[in-house]
């Protein structure tokens, strides 16, 4: 993948920001609690005749990794041409060497909550009768994300009004009524003079002129800050920028620091990683937990009241209950040792529950930050995962969540919880026959069947994990009737034998698929709902790996995929690394993982597809989900109804603790 291709992503769990190739403001991103998402950038406006065309659709999503539609660059005048080269450190901090005529051009950016945004320094080593002059040019607009999605169903986003621009000394601020979210960018610097910022209808300009000819250096500090006055974003106190541009803090965010990694053994439940790949592996995914940390995992009340884990921070800066599900499980399996993971997994679960609003009892295909429901489809599997949420951090932490201030059992947290999950059990619309239907399957497209595979397997785990909890609730008959039903409706002729078909009617029709979005399925092994040797899971796994599948993408680089996109997946990687071991194919299981290695961006995240023909060409840059599953397999935290993990009495040597950040 060419370096270039994916910007670096910064956040505070607030303030989210993409940077470009040579350290360019690509965009800088918050929650509002009244629009869902606001974002800062200079994209041309998503049209409405856009929507529904995938073409267009991915032609804008490109757009947002294009440098050319950066917002605030530095630009270096009579400097020439830069030749940049960037990378995301273990520390969590971006970092930019450009060569340029004058002399070597330093750059990094780092995400500081005390600070309350993102901050870069940039260091211009400048030769004698080099450049002397340099410009900070803005250029952008601000307001509500517009939400390009390919299967639209809901409201569009975009736009309440015009950018305002308000230049005072080193500051500019950036508004855009009626929206409450303010932007500020503060600029300081050493060894050169500051001219104040200039504003005109066409953006702004600051420009910094060297005070000493014969000066080694030039160092510029620019602090960006992005939220409601008062609000989530602006929850530390503001400093005051220094006359001196600050080092970047030694500790950090979550979304930061990480520790050094080792190898480990693999966790009991864990599919198989080989010794030579181990490294680049984990990699992958302690990078998954701390983007999730910094930019998917957001605060939309004060002191993390209540948080919105959203599937990106860019492309789809929205929430399904599937993917924050994964992203939940990865930080409470890699918690740090001062519980910020639980904290934002239990700010979640008072989102979910408390905060969104659900027609007829039930979550919609997504939701906005704020609560709103974005996509207004129903689908079946998306209310089962909030359950294994709110077990999983049962299981993490020994206790329930405190419910929301102001929603009344603060002081019996097991009998509210009690409450709305009896709520939702009823409201589920389970057939007689105790298949549970839906309007879409996981890939966001309509189900061809109305019961499919992958959700009964999950209604049958999501009632195990129920009992775990000691509410007062009958649920065992749910998981059992979706067993049974299981294994009276779905059975199949296939090319490998008898195996569970992907959708039924409950009525004899069957449907031959898999998706790379339908991970329980796969995973039903490690669930507990069936044993690694069962034939007609073998014989399911053998056809969705297998070009009998029209769901799998041939070629050199080809794998399990979707309908919904072509190429393959790197979901359908995941599936193929599960069971491919569990197939007892060990070859196939590490090319699987050697194909998510060779795809990741630079930083370490996994796109949603990829051209099976070249193993380029990756799809949506942006993708949270596939690089949390695979972090929450490699450390073992995927696992049956009776077992106890993520584990609080961990062993020697846990894979977890290699994982987790410092």
């Amino acid at each position: 993948m060419n370096a270039s291709a994916k910007p670096i992503d910064l956040g505070t769990g607030s303030v989210t920001a993409s940077l470009g190739s040579d350290g360019r403001w690509l965009s800088l991103g918050t929650a509002d609690r009244r629009h869902g998402y606001v974002e800062l950038n200079a994209l041309p406006r998503f049209r409405d005749r856009w929507r529904g065309d995938p073409d267009a659709v991915r032609r804008y999503r490109r757009w947002m990794a294009e440098d050319r539609f950066a917002f605030l660059r530095l630009e270096v005048l009579g400097g020439g041409e830069a030749a940049p080269a960037h990378e995301l450190g273990a520390d969590g901090v971006a970092r930019w060497g450009l060569a340029r005529a004058g002399g070597p051009h330093r750059v990094i950016a780092w995400a500081d909550p005390g600070a309350g945004g993102i901050l870069q320094r940039h260091t211009l080593r400048l030769a004698p009768g080099g450049p002397g002059r340099c410009e900070l040019r803005f250029g952008g607009r601000l307001g509500v994300h517009p939400t390009p999605e390919i299967t639209e169903a809901g409201p569009a986003g975009e736009p309440p009004g015009p950018t305002r621009l308000s230049a005072r000394g080193l500051r500019l601020g950036i508004a855009a009524p009626p929206l409450d979210a303010r932007a500020e960018i503060r600029v300081s610097g050493r060894g050169a003079r500051l001219e104040a910022w200039r504003a005109d209808d066409h953006g702004a300009r600051l420009t910094i002129e060297r005070l000493d000819a014969r000066a080694a250096a030039v160092e510029l500090l620019i602090e960006c800050r992005l939220g409601e006055p008062g609000g989530a974003a602006r929850a530390a106190p503001s400093r005051a920028p220094a006359a001196t541009p600050a080092p970047a803090p030694e500790r950090r965010h979550p979304a930061g620091a990480v520790a050094p990694i080792h190898a480990a053994a693999p966790a009991p439940s864990a599919p198989p990683v080989p010794e030579g790949m181990r490294d680049a592996v984990l990699l992958l995914a302690r990078r998954a937990w701390s983007y999730v940390a910094g930019c998917t995992a957001l605060r939309v009340v004060g002191d993390a009241e209540e948080v919105c884990i959203v599937t990106d921070h860019r492309v789809l800066p929205l929430s399904w209950t599937r993917d924050a599900y994964y992203q939940a499980l990865l930080l409470l399996a890699l918690d740090t040792p001062d519980g910020v993971a639980r904290r934002l997994v239990a700010g979640h679960l008072r989102w979910l529950w408390a905060r969104c609003r659900r027609p007829r009892g039930l979550w919609m295909r997504s939701h906005r930050p704020d609560g709103a429901a974005r996509d207004l489809r129903y689908q079946a599997d998306q209310q089962l995962f909030p359950l294994l949420e709110l077990a999983d951090y049962h299981r993490a932490t020994g206790e329930l969540p405190r419910p929301p201030r102001g929603a009344g059992g603060a002081s019996r947290p097991a009998s509210w919880w009690s409450g709305r999950v009896g709520e939702l059990l009823a409201a589920l619309p389970i057939a007689p026959s105790g298949l549970l239907p839906t309007e879409e399957n996981p890939a966001d497209d309509p189900a061809a069947l109305p019961f499919a595979l992958s959700t009964q397997i999950l209604c049958w785990y999501a009632a195990r994990r129920l009992t775990e909890l000691g509410l007062d609730l009958d649920v065992e008959a749910l998981g059992e009737r979706a067993r049974r039903a299981v294994a009276e409706h779905f059975v199949a002729e296939g090319p490998f034998g008898p195996q569970w078909a992907y959708e039924v009617d409950g009525a004899g029709r069957r449907r031959l698929y898999q998706d790379a979005n339908d991970l329980p399925t796969a995973l039903a092994p490690l669930l507990g709902f069936c044993s690694p040797g069962d034939p007609l899971w073998r014989a399911t796994m053998s056809f969705a790996l297998s070009a009998r599948n029209p769901g799998f993408s041939p070629g050199p680089w080809g794998g399990l995929g979707s309908l919904h996109t072509p190429g393959t997946w790197t979901l359908g990687d995941i599936q193929e690394w599960v069971a491919a071991s569990a197939l007892g194919d060990p070859e196939r299981s590490a090319r699987a993982l050697a194909r998510l290695v060779a795809v990741a961006s630079p930083d370490g995240m996994l796109p949603e597809a990829y051209d099976s023909a070249t193993g380029t060409a990756p799809v949506r840059l942006w993708f949270a989900w596939p690089g949390a599953a695979l972090g929450a397999l490699v450390a073992g935290a995927i696992t049956p109804a009776s077992r106890s993990g993520p584990r609080r009495d961990r062993q020697p040597g846990d894979r977890r603790d290699q994982l987790r950040p410092a």
